[in-house]
């Protein structure tokens, strides 16, 4: 089975890595990239991602809002997040 990724990060040297390392699996397709959460949005409807891999901190909506407005567009997308911020209370807003 493969499993369809919607990459979102604002930084395009992140996002060429990922797309590097996700290429090195065959059981993962890049589906689509996005560099602000307006893009994030338009990806999920347009990609129907199997799973949305994603910075916490973006352009446009971002973090806690961004998750929010995903969870409305796609409410069983699971969302893996990352972050350079290692604060316990980021990651608990995310969750």
């Amino acid at each position: 089975m493969i499993i369809r990724i919607l990459l979102g990060d604002d930084h395009a040297i992140v996002r060429q890595g990922l797309r590097q390392v996700l290429a090195l699996m065959p059981e993962l397709e890049l589906v689509a990239e996005a560099k602000n959460g307006w893009e994030v949005l338009e990806g999920v409807r347009t990609h129907a991602p199997d799973l949305l891999l994603l910075d916490l901190n973006m352009p446009g909506p971002s973090g806690a809002e961004l998750i929010k407005r995903v969870r409305e567009e796609a409410p069983r997308l699971p969302i893996l997040v990352f972050s350079m911020h290692g604060e316990s209370q980021i990651a608990g807003r995310a969750i």
